[in-house]
């Protein structure tokens, strides 16, 4: 019940990283097992923990929570996961060079430098660079909590 508690205050202060790690160890099968404890919380609570659990839902590539993170202001704590896999894909999806267009009538065929030639392929760069200037954008405003 607490841990789910403190989830929910974690989208209060939009820490959604915090909030999935609660999340993830909730579905854990070890304490998915545990049918009693789980039967034991009120409805409220179980109800809350759906939401939260709708919130982070893996269809569509995160989706809803994608929808929601636009929807946010600063300060944010992302899910950093999702940045990392959409790095992963961009990596592994894309190639690092692209073949040059044959189409140039100043490149002769016959010489062997035309055949090893390629270019880089700044459209991954590009969408890399995206990434990283999302995440950087959530790093330039922080939490100003009192004491």
């Amino acid at each position: 019940k607490k841990f789910i508690h403190i989830a929910e205050r974690c989208i209060f202060y939009r820490n959604f990283n915090t909030c999935m790690a609660i999340v993830s160890g909730l579905h854990l099968a070890a304490i998915q097992r545990l049918k009693k404890t789980w039967k034991s919380l009120p409805s409220k609570t179980v109800k809350i923990f759906e939401h939260i659990t709708h919130l982070f839902d893996t269809s569509s590539n995160y989706k809803v929570y994608r929808e929601l993170l636009l929807t946010q202001h600063p300060p944010i704590v992302p899910y950093l996961g999702i940045f990392l896999r959409d790095l992963t894909f961009l990596e592994v999806g894309n190639s690092d060079y692209i073949e040059p267009n044959n189409d140039d009538s100043n490149i002769d065929d016959d010489t062997d430098t035309n055949k090893e030639l390629k270019i880089v392929n700044f459209d991954k760069l590009r969408m890399i660079s995206a990434v990283l200037m999302d995440v950087k954008q959530y790093q330039l405003i922080s939490y100003e909590f009192e004491p």
